[in-house]
């Protein structure tokens, strides 16, 4: 599986935009902020216009499944970034890839909170044929090592998926309430 780094976004149109370079061949703009009408909009307008210089992505805060069909009715983007968390987790997250399968849309999905939701996410694009990558907030991965039992098996630029039971970690509760901030802590 392979892993692609999240970086912050700029404003196009009324939307969150990134570009990231990935090695010398994949180039994409993640649009991962439309707001419903708006956003649909510019999107029609950013692909009709031409102003694209790379792949866009569209979809770490779209939160159903219905929201994704506008942007793959209309072909408005090239791969979509959906949230575990966000969607309502792994099955969600599994239907909405399937959807998107049907219109040859690979998927991304998003990474904002840490290590259980990038496995949770690489355990869905093991299971669907239209993966892309799994992206990350974080350039090292192994940084997450930390607040788990097992460290994630990173090998270049691959997650390797444990045969540990469900996704293969736990938090480790101990370095979570001893690094909690005030007020948080249990």
């Amino acid at each position: 599986m392979h892993a692609s780094q999240d970086l912050p976004g700029l404003h196009l149109h009324g939307l969150s935009r990134l570009d990231y370079k990935y090695g010398q061949r994949d180039r994409y703009r993640a649009v991962g902020h439309p707001r419903q009408s708006a956003g649909i909009a510019d999107l029609r307008a950013i692909r009709r216009t031409g102003a694209r210089r790379g792949s866009d992505c569209v979809g770490e805060r779209l939160y159903t499944r219905g929201e994704f069909v506008p942007i793959l009715e209309n072909e408005l983007a090239d791969f979509i970034m959906p949230d575990v968390t966000w969607t309502g987790g792994i099955s969600e997250l599994k239907k909405i890839a399937t959807m998107a399968e049907a219109y040859y849309v690979p998927i991304s999905p998003h990474d904002a909170s840490g290590p259980i939701n990038v496995l949770a996410g690489a355990h869905v694009m093991a299971s669907v044929p239209n993966h892309y990558r799994v992206e990350t907030t974080r350039a090292k991965l192994n940084a997450y090592n930390a607040y788990i039992d097992h460290p994630l098996d990173i090998r270049g630029d691959k997650i390797y998926l444990s045969d540990r039971p469900g996704l293969g970690i736990e938090l480790d509760k101990d370095y979570m309430r001893a690094h909690a901030l005030e007020g948080y802590g249990g």
